[in-house]
């Protein structure tokens, strides 16, 4: 996605933060990160970034993890190399260029690459001419110039070729060849095709950092189709950093893995997923057991420390007493004693020392032994028996103003307490079909009986872009006061019922990470007092492991009915569907069954 589309955030780094770049490892130096206003996110002491690799930048929602893709993609840490371009890719930002046809977006994004080589080239020609070097941290000598301009040179050359049908070529790939595809406009397009044509442009750019944060409403085909072309972009000689918590995909194609942790501090390890997941439970494990001797040490510091303070307490008492008794020459008593302070006051601040490093290391190995303890989501369901109907879907069809239809005669059943998983690739009309039920669109024909009755929770696949678009400058906190009519103590207890809670209940939401979004916009679809008899689920993506089995446990406890739109196919085996509906270009099929 083009960088005038990243939501607005004012990264504060140290003084120090600097990067260098020789063409083969990017490292970065940048200290502590955060927002203008708020608490340090996280600190990066030191990360190098080397070409031919992907990186899996991994940990728990609300970390970071974006704000360091954007901050690569912003160009602004300081000595940011001027050579290097970056793309940065998410699926939570409103779609740009919305006018245009799929292969023309693809197009954009390539243009705008070989406008950035032909400017860098126009610079080193320039230079070249003066007989000049180049004052930056590339070299600034007349035969490094003459050898950047040649690679430069190389890759203008190698775009143009590349990509010369490479657009249509990739478009297909992602199943754009299917009839009428590549006639629509961008806009019209469901997010999972929206998202391809995203994915699409990034790749026919060839950019020297690609920076992709949460793939998301993308098929099972799709995304292995993704994780191929990565994995074809390192072989290249290209640099991709995935931000990911999709385990899957991690192990699938990461070779190196950032994990920012409960320290709070980024660390590199260059191994894959599999290898990185043991050794972290490794370092946890081993953390925990000399959490326990740490604190069983400090407890005897402690102790020595408080005799020590005990024996020279008396001692001082002693010598208060035989002066004041006269029973010794003062000049003695005065020097033996001054002696003794000296030794004892040593000893105390020897001691004193050590707790206080046993107490840093013992918060140190704390950190590490740490796992976070993620709230659960408080979802309330309105209980219905299960023959109850709730919806009826009577031969539904629909079509956008006089296009061709994209649903076709549905007739579907949705019974109190139903668990149903709605399946099907990019496109076939799922996302559609959930927003007739929701009551967002009405049939073109048939009928939809029961949404009058009942209260209809419903999570949209563009839930967290319309935050941030309508809400970007607003706290959980102001939201919630606004639309529920609550007082600023009773919207933060709702909100920390929705584990957002201290500073994340009043950080603008522009700030907050897509998974501490999503927390907020469940909170919001369930005010105090109010319960849903059905809770409709398009794509709930951008959620850390503990987060989405917070969500996976809450929906068992659901007393109404779910549906759930999902290409996850773990979270289909823990919601156990009592329905499974197939859509496949806009007709469906129904079957009744425990399991997929």
């Amino acid at each position: 996605m083009p960088l005038d589309a990243l939501p607005h955030c004012s990264v504060l780094l140290d003084d120090t933060a600097t990067c260098t770049w020789n063409g083969q490892q990017l490292c970065l130096r940048l200290g502590d990160v955060g927002y203008e206003g708020q608490r340090t996110l996280y600190s990066v002491p030191a990360c190098v970034l080397e070409v031919g690799h992907v990186y899996g930048l991994v940990g728990p929602n609300g970390i970071g993890k974006s704000t360091f893709g954007q901050l690569l993609a912003s160009r602004t840490i300081p000595n940011f190399p001027t050579g290097l371009s970056v793309t940065f890719v998410d699926a939570c930002s409103p779609v740009t260029r919305a006018n245009l046809h799929p292969v023309e977006y693809v197009q954009c994004g390539v243009d705008r690459r070989l406008g950035e080589l032909q400017r860098r080239i126009e610079v080193l020609e320039r230079k070249l001419e003066e007989g000049e070097g180049e004052a930056n941290t590339d070299g600034d000598d007349i035969g490094s110039i003459g050898e950047r301009l040649g690679l430069l040179c190389e890759q203008e050359d190698e775009l143009r070729a590349a990509t010369a049908g490479d657009a249509e070529r990739v478009l297909e790939e992602l199943g754009f060849g299917r009839e009428g595809m590549m006639d629509k406009r961008v806009g019209e397009l469901s997010n999972g095709w929206r998202y391809k044509c995203d994915v699409a442009r990034a790749l026919t750019a060839r950019s020297d950092l690609l920076v992709l944060d949460e793939p998301s409403f993308l098929d099972e085909g799709s995304l292995a189709w993704l994780c191929e072309r990565l994995r074809e972009v390192a072989r290249r000689g290209g640099l991709v950093l995935l931000i990911s918590h999709k385990e899957r995909v991690l192990e699938s194609v990461c070779d190196r893995v950032l994990y920012i942790g409960p320290a709070r501090r980024m660390e590199t390890y260059n191994c894959g997923w599999e290898a990185f997941r043991a050794a972290q439970e490794e370092k946890t494990l081993h953390a925990g057991r000399e959490v326990e001797k740490g604190r069983a040490k400090q407890a005897d510091a402690d102790q020595a420390l408080r005799r020590a303070k005990q024996r020279l307490a008396k001692g001082e008492k002693r010598h208060a007493e035989l002066l004041a008794n006269r029973r010794v020459d003062p000049r003695f008593v005065k020097g033996k004693s001054k002696e003794a302070k000296q030794k004892g006051g040593r000893s105390l601040a020897a001691k004193t020392k050590l707790l206080e490093r046993q107490a840093a290391d013992l918060v140190e190995l704390a950190h590490q032994s740490r796992r976070y303890q993620t709230c659960p989501l408080s979802l309330t369901g309105r209980p219905a028996s299960p023959d109850e109907l709730l919806l009826s879907v009577q031969d539904v069809s629909f079509a956008y103003t006089k296009c061709a239809p994209v649903l076709t005669r549905i007739s579907v059943a949705v019974y109190g307490n139903d668990r149903i998983a709605l399946l099907g690739p990019n496109g076939s009309g799922k996302s559609t079909l959930v927003n007739l039920l929701a009551g967002k669109l009405e049939p073109t024909t048939g009928a939809i009986t029961g949404r009058d009755r009942i209260r209809i929770a419903y999570f949209p696949q563009d839930a967290l872009a319309r935050l941030v678009v309508e809400c970007g400058g607003c706290t959980a906190v102001s939201i919630a006061q606004s639309r529920s009519g609550l007082g600023s103590v009773e919207a933060r207890n709702h909100l920390a019922m929705f584990g957002l809670k201290g500073e994340d209940a009043t950080t603008p939401v522009r700030q907050l990470s897509a998974g501490q979004r999503t927390r907020l916009y469940f909170a919001l679809e369930f005010p105090p007092g109010s319960s849903a008899s059905l809770l409709v689920l398009d794509e709930v993506e951008n959620l850390d492991m503990d987060t989405a089995n917070a969500l996976l446990d809450s929906l068992s406890s659901f007393a109404g009915a779910v549906i759930c739109v999902t290409h996850d196919s773990d979270h289909l085996d823990r919601v156990r569907p009592r329905q499974v509906w197939r859509m496949d270009n806009g007709a469906i099929s129904v079957s009744s069954t425990q399991s997929i």
